[in-house]
């Protein structure tokens, strides 16, 4: 069901009403003073970015006499955020690590050779960073 939202026709404005009329066609306010319209929401395609440096923010609304156009536009990350995302994915893969050790340990059928180096990373990590 789409969402429609209410605009001022005479300078083309969001008047930042919105409504669900499900598949009932919206009311006619042409005639309310100054000219309303509710005209539907279209939400565009993100555009092709890459997260580990860029993040996509709300751009601005387009409004036409037909349509509000919401999207959202690339930005670059600041060196403090792609440092954050990165330790975030180290972070993440280590806790990965640890989940596919426990399991296969668990499952009784690691080689002497996978003991040794899960071992070998658990005291690494209590050793933490030298």
């Amino acid at each position: 069901m789409a969402k429609h939202a209410l605009i001022k026709l005479g300078t083309l404005t969001d008047n930042g009403q919105r409504h669900d009329f499900g598949g009932d066609t919206p009311p006619d306010l042409t005639h309310k003073s100054p000219a309303l319209k509710w005209v539907p929401v279209v939400i565009a395609d993100d555009p092709a970015f890459d997260p580990a440096t860029q993040r996509l923010q709300k751009a601005a609304d387009v409004v036409t006499a037909t349509e509000l156009t919401q999207s959202r536009e690339i930005f670059a990350l600041s060196q403090p955020e792609i440092d954050a995302l990165a330790e975030q994915e180290a972070h993440n893969s280590e806790g990965a690590n640890t989940s596919n050790w426990i399991t296969t340990l668990r499952a009784g059928n690691a080689t002497n050779a996978q003991v040794q180096s899960a071992l070998a990373w658990a005291i690494r990590r209590l050793d933490g960073p030298q």
